[in-house]
C-alpha cells in the first residue's frame, strides 16, 4: 500500500496553500506490465518528495532508504545545534526595516538613473 507522511511539502518557493497539496514524502510500488511479452515486467518504487518523483528499482530504493537512515543521525545533530543556537534569536524592529527598505529603493533608483544618463550620453 502507498505510504505518505502526514507532514505536507515544505518547499520555500511555494505558498503554504501550494505546499498543502502534496505530502513531504510519499512512496508506492508500481508494476509496469504493458505488453510484457514485448517489454517485460518491471517493478518500481516511486518516491515522491514534494512535487518531485524518483522512479527507483527495488535495489535503488533500498539504497535510498539506507541513505535516509544515515542522514537522520546527522540531521538530528543539526537540529539539536539549531535549537541551542536559536535561544539567541530575536525579532527585528519593523520601523528600522521599513527605513532600510526605503533607503535601498532610493539607492537603486539613483543608480538606475545614473546608468540611464550614462547610456544616453
Amino acid at each position: 500500500a502507498p505510504v505518505e507522511t502526514p507532514m505536507r511539502n515544505i518547499d520555500a518557493a511555494l505558498t503554504p496553500a501550494e505546499n498543502a497539496q502534496w505530502p513531504f514524502l510519499a512512496a508506492k510500488t508500481v508494476v509496469v506490465n504493458d505488453l510484457p511479452q514485448a517489454y517485460g515486467r518491471q517493478t518500481r518504487v516511486w518516491l515522491d518528495f514534494g512535487t518531485s518523483t524518483a522512479e527507483l528499482s527495488p535495489a535503488e530504493a533500498r539504497s535510498v532508504l539506507n541513505a535516509m537512515r544515515s542522514f537522520t543521525t546527522g540531521f538530528e545533530a543539526v537540529v539539536a545545534h539549531a535549537e541551542k543556537t536559536a535561544v539567541d534569536d530575536f525579532e527585528g524592529d519593523p520601523e528600522i526595516a521599513r527605513l532600510d527598505r526605503e533607503h535601498e529603493t532610493r539607492r537603486i533608483r539613483a543608480r538606475t538613473a545614473e546608468l540611464d544618463a550614462q547610456a544616453r550620453a
